[in-house]
C-alpha cells in the first residue's frame, strides 16, 4: 500500500514539473522571456522573487522596456512575461527561477524558441513579430 502511495506521489511531482514551461525568443533588439508554471502559491511573493533575482544581473538581464509582468493567470498558475538585453541567457532565468522558488514548484529549462534555433515546436510568443 506504501508503495503504491509513494508511486501516486512521485507520478503527481512529475507531472507538476513537466507542466512548466520557459520559452526565450531572440531579436534584433534583445531576448523576450515567457515562463509559466503551475501549483505555484504565493504567487505575488513568487514573482517578487523572480525579479529580485533577475536583478542579479543588472547589465545582462536589464529589464525595462516593453511589456513585462509576473501574475496568476488562474489558480495557482504562474506567468511571468519580460524582454531583456540579448545578454541576459537561459541560464540566467533559469537560476533566478531557482533561487527564488528552489525548484519547490519545479524546475524550468529554457528553450530557445528563435526562428533558426531549436526543433520549430515554439509558437510565436506575445508582443515581437
Amino acid at each position: 500500500m506504501q508503495l503504491l502511495s509513494t508511486l501516486s506521489l512521485v507520478a503527481g511531482l512529475a507531472s507538476a514539473v513537466q507542466a512548466n514551461e520557459c520559452k526565450m525568443n531572440r531579436f534584433s533588439s534583445g531576448n523576450e522571456w515567457t515562463v509559466t508554471a503551475s501549483g505555484v502559491r504565493d504567487i505575488p511573493g513568487t514573482c517578487g522573487g523572480l525579479w529580485d533575482n533577475l536583478k542579479r544581473w543588472p547589465v545582462a538581464c536589464l529589464v525595462g522596456y516593453g511589456t513585462q509582468y509576473c501574475r496568476e493567470e488562474g489558480p495557482g498558475q504562474l506567468k511571468w512575461y519580460f524582454a531583456t538585453t540579448d545578454l541576459c541567457n537561459e541560464g540566467h532565468v533559469e537560476s533566478a527561477w531557482w533561487h527564488a522558488t528552489r525548484n519547490r514548484f519545479g524546475d524550468i529549462q529554457c528553450k530557445d524558441c528563435s526562428p533558426g534555433f531549436g526543433d520549430g515546436s515554439c509558437p510565436r510568443l506575445e508582443h515581437y513579430p
